[in-house]
């Protein structure tokens, strides 16, 4: 019987240490950025400040027990219907557009 297995072509991944000290003096300007997009109504805003905290979070290597704020945030200011998937929003891979006043 002939046996099978894998073998990895991409190199092993490495692993970097957590940066807990950039993480805690940069939480409180993304908590201001998306308080005021939150309260503006301005999705775009809220876009840029979602792009921005994730872009941080990845560069810390955590994301923040507190990432759902920015969740819920995106939850209230988008019609039901068309709320984005937060990782395809938060990367790029689609856009928040004004489509009337």
């Amino acid at each position: 019987m002939t046996s099978y297995g894998l073998k990895r072509n991409a190199p092993t991944p490495s692993f970097k240490r957590i940066d807990y000290e950039r993480m805690k003096a940069e939480m409180p300007k993304q908590r201001e950025a998306l308080a005021a997009a939150v309260a503006a109504k301005d999705a775009l805003a809220l876009q840029a400040a979602i792009r921005a905290a994730v872009k941080l979070w990845d560069e810390c290597g955590a994301w923040p027990d507190q990432w759902a704020d920015w969740q819920r945030a995106l939850d209230d200011v988008m019609p039901w219907h068309a709320v984005p998937n937060f990782d395809d929003l938060a990367y790029g891979r689609v856009d928040i557009v004004k489509v009337s006043e």
